[in-house]
């Protein structure tokens, strides 16, 4: 069960409204309407809370991975290898079942990932070496991919996952990005935003052009997550999530090409930071 439960949940979200949506006095003694702001989080797999001043905290680093097609395919942190161009055609059944992040906002209940081992056959999946020591994984992972698609639209889902030693998979945060809406805006953002800025205005609207490989840039939903010794981390690229997102093109027999190696190569950036022992 979630710890806060979900009655403190709302209480604590109408007391964050009643500070800066409401015209009365803020209460001085609440943490939510002080001036010095803070953010408490607590780590999956750790089961401990933290505040800190700052999101990401400071003790966290990029962590650059780059999507391989070595040893099957693979994340690897070194240099990148010869390029490859590596075909994908869309499972249209791919899917984060009923009881994900989405449905539990629409009176879905808790969120239940089960083991997504039956799910790696409808994706593209890159899975690192084990981890030699406990890591946290904690903030914003950026994907970047050379992409080119056969259609002028589609969709985008990367997701990171936990591969524990017996194969069991665990979703950990996802990011999704629509096609049409990849374009980088040069202009700064309104408020700090982790990775590249897209401004998703009607000006920036763009159709793809089929065949044509660009860097299609998304940010994961900010997570924390103890990933233990022995475990893996993986990122599985899909063209749909079933029952979750209306699908942008009708199933048809397409899909896109992933760019991989080279002097231009895919990537993931994963805040890190090894726990010492």
């Amino acid at each position: 069960l979630a710890s806060p439960d979900m009655a403190a949940q709302e209480e604590t979200l109408l007391r964050f409204f009643d500070c800066y949506l409401k015209d009365v006095q803020p209460n001085p003694t609440d943490r939510l309407c002080s001036a010095s702001k803070s953010i408490s989080y607590a780590t999956l797999g750790d089961g401990q809370w933290q505040t800190v001043g700052k999101w990401p905290p400071q003790n966290v680093n990029l962590k650059r991975f780059y999507l391989t097609p070595d040893k099957g395919l693979a994340l690897g942190s070194g240099t990148p290898t010869a390029p490859a161009t590596l075909h994908y055609r869309i499972d249209f059944d791919a899917t984060t079942g009923p009881a994900n992040r989405w449905a539990t906002q629409n009176g879905g209940g808790d969120v239940v990932y089960d083991n997504r081992t039956g799910q790696a056959g409808k994706m593209l999946s890159f899975t690192s070496a084990p981890l030699t020591a406990d890591a946290d994984v904690t903030g914003h992972p950026v994907v970047a991919l050379k992409l080119a698609s056969d259609q002028p639209d589609g969709v985008v889902h990367a997701y990171m996952e936990d591969v524990a030693s017996d194969g069991r998979v665990t979703y950990l945060t996802e990011g999704v990005l629509r096609l049409s809406r990849r374009k980088i805006s040069a202009s700064p953002p309104p408020y700090w935003q982790a990775g590249p800025f897209q401004t998703l205005a009607r000006a920036d609207y763009a159709p793809m052009p089929p065949g044509r490989m660009e860097t299609v840039s998304l940010v994961m939903f900010p997570l924390s997550a103890r990933i233990k010794t022995g475990h893996r981390i993986r990122v599985s690229i899909s063209g749909a999530d079933a029952g979750v997102y209306q699908d942008v093109v009708p199933p048809c027999a397409c899909g896109f090409d992933v760019g991989l190696g080279g002097a231009d190569p895919s990537y993931v950036d994963v805040p890190f930071h090894l726990i010492a022992r």
